[in-house]
């Protein structure tokens, strides 16, 4: 189904920001330090949601054309950081031609500035020009890598205070002239042109633009983050248009369900036939083959109390979106652990900017977790794999990693619900006209996000109770045998069993897994990500699986219930309750264990 509403796209714009060496080998020891001050500069301003931003820390052609293409007409500012001069700049494994990247540049409908932190590149202004680029930032003269730096920083921290771009050059300007380092002198510079014929005192940055376009350079500034306007029209049940509710979520994650399982294909071939399968076989499918902290709330969804009130549907596709993609970050987390622990080839090389994601997941707060993309993390964890040639075992998420950045439709889906509909949903700013329109294109998104993810469908989430060993006199063997449970998507099919097993798994813990009685299938242990309040004692209950939101200022874990993500672990979890001890020990020793064996592997 064609989108046929305004809420095809997501509106915040994207900063993508390259820092490269030169390929033959001439150092900048400023490019690190450049990335981490205007990623500090403009770090508020994402949070608030107002922007979103790429690091390329390494930035090769091949990755900078694929990110360009990526964030296509949602690109507002492109910055590069390294060696340049009037004709190239030069990128980790080659340079680029400033009249190539202009024509990739120019097609980008949302550009509004090009800033070229290099030496000697104002030659390049008017080929972008000539490709409609409106703003360049460029330098006449060869500039000392230290004050670029600081220039850098000056101008996006004036952005982010909401200075529009000329205010922001200004203050940029004004800040080194007055640090004395707008002079230039013998040091280290960054050009591809060896030696320092050309002196003098001339500031060599200059903020160009066209005739035509010198508007934007006292108009343009940061958006403000969603905020509700003043008399928004907001009514908590709303009409829906005639769309047909519940269609296109249904089939699209279903037919994503038939691409992975021989019987979801049998039935989905037989629904489209009308062999006898129903829109609500469909349905009952969807709820006993996926995991339960995602089927229970697309259960909710489907409730015929809530297929008229509009906005309550929004939250609960909103819920369902969460519940995904949190399980998916767990699922990566997990393989990543696993990686780590069974291929430990030394130290691996993260990029900066995946170890700010891995930093913001470990410092994580409560408050936090309303602004964490949890599918930004799982794209991290992914490249950071591909960069040190450490393939994890889990290949259909690895499928669906890649379907997002390759798939236009699937990444489109992503970003829909990430940025528009999370995004206004908390900020409260859906008028009651919206909501229809709103509903349609989320539940289109969401089927489309769910199917490239329904690879779930032929897993089981499993809660271990507790492992006790035989190994009796006349024995075979060691045997190891789980008390556990399945996590089904109704309770009344849940039940506590045993297991022998020759391999034992991990005592208190949530796991996924095909086939838990398959001594050959994988299984990955998501706790700490996940845990169940009722692995921990000795009792026969129904599972309750938690998903981890962050660690309190008191350094207690802090928990919210999959299924309503929003009630917390029902008491404060210290170490001074004792009834809750046990808990508190194994959960944070899982934690701590994590962050030490992830350590290593980031710079302080």
């Amino acid at each position: 189904m064609a989108h046929s509403n305004p809420y095809s796209q997501t509106r915040k714009p994207v900063f993508l920001f390259a820092f490269a060496q030169s390929a033959d080998g001439a150092h900048l020891s400023q490019l690190r330090e450049e990335e981490r001050q205007v990623r500090e500069a403009l770090q508020e301003a994402r949070d608030a949601g107002r922007i979103d931003y790429e690091f390329l820390g390494a930035a090769t052609l091949d990755e900078l054309y694929w990110q360009l293409n990526r964030y296509h007409n949602r690109l507002a500012v492109f910055h590069f950081g390294g060696h340049s001069n009037h004709q190239l700049l030069a990128l980790e494994d080659k340079g680029t031609r400033g009249g190539n990247l202009s024509t990739v540049l120019g097609m980008q409908e949302g550009l509004k500035l090009v800033f070229l932190n290099g030496c000697a590149n104002a030659e390049l202004v008017q080929e972008l020009w000539d490709k409609g680029v409106k703003a360049i930032i460029a330098t006449s003269a060869k500039v000392k890598d230290k004050a670029a730096v600081e220039f850098s920083r000056a101008f996006y921290h004036a952005l982010k205070s909401g200075k529009t771009l000329r205010v922001a050059f200004d203050t940029a300007c004004a800040h080194l002239s007055d640090q004395e380092e707008g002079r230039q002198r013998l040091g280290i510079y960054r050009t591809l042109v060896k030696g320092n014929k050309e002196k003098g005192g001339k500031f060599p940055w200059g903020l160009y633009v066209r005739k035509e376009d010198e508007a934007l350079l006292s108009n343009w500034k940061l958006p403000d983050p969603f905020t509700p306007p003043e008399g928004l029209d907001y009514h908590t049940e709303v009409e829906l248009g005639e769309f047909e509710v519940n269609k296109q979520l249904v089939e699209e994650l279903f037919a994503g369900m038939a691409k992975v399982n021989a019987q979801c294909a049998r039935e989905w071939e037989a629904y489209q036939s009308g062999g006898g399968v129903s829109f609500k076989n469909l349905q009952l499918a969807i709820w006993e083959r996926l995991p339960s902290i995602v089927s229970g709330h697309i259960r909710d969804l489907f409730t015929p109390a809530e297929k008229e009130k509009g906005r309550r549907r929004l939250i609960y596709t909103n819920n369902i979106y969460l519940a995904f993609t949190q399980l998916m970050a767990a699922l990566a987390l997990a393989d990543f652990w696993k990686t780590l622990v069974t291929q430990p080839n030394g130290a691996a090389s993260i990029r900066p900017a995946y170890q700010e994601d891995l930093r913001a997941l470990l410092e994580m707060k409560p408050g936090a977790f309303d602004s964490f993309d949890h599918l930004r993390l799982l794209s991290s964890i992914h490249y950071i794999k591909k960069d040190n040639n450490r393939l994890g075992s889990f290949p259909e998420l690895e499928s669906f990693t890649e379907q997002l950045h390759t798939d236009k439709a699937v990444f489109s889906a992503y970003r829909f619900l990430e940025g528009e509909l999370r995004a206004r949903l908390r900020a409260g700013n859906i008028a009651s006209g919206e909501v229809s329109d709103l509903c349609q294109a989320s539940e289109e998104h969401l089927g489309r996000l769910l199917g490239a993810g329904a690879f779930l469908a032929n897993y089981q989430l499993a809660s271990i109770n507790d492992i006790t060993v035989h190994n009796g006199l006349r024995s075979d063997g060691i045997a190891y045998v789980h008390w556990y449970s399945l996590t089904g998507w109704d309770d009344n099919s849940w039940l506590r069993e045993s297991l022998r097993r020759g391999k034992f798994t991990c005592n208190h813990s949530v796991v996924l897994t095909s086939d838990l009685k398959d001594e050959q299938a994988d299984i990955w242990v998501l706790s700490p990500f996940l845990v169940d309040k009722n692995a921990f004692n000795k009792k026969a209950d129904v599972p309750k699986i938690y998903f981890w939101q962050g660690t309190r200022e008191d350094g207690a874990p802090h928990y919210l219930l999959a299924s309503t993500l929003t009630d917390p672990w029902p008491q404060p979890m210290k170490a001074a309750d004792k009834d809750r001890a046990e808990e508190f020990r194994a959960v944070l020793q899982l934690l701590q264990y994590f962050r030490t064996d992830l350590k290593p592997y980031l710079r302080p």
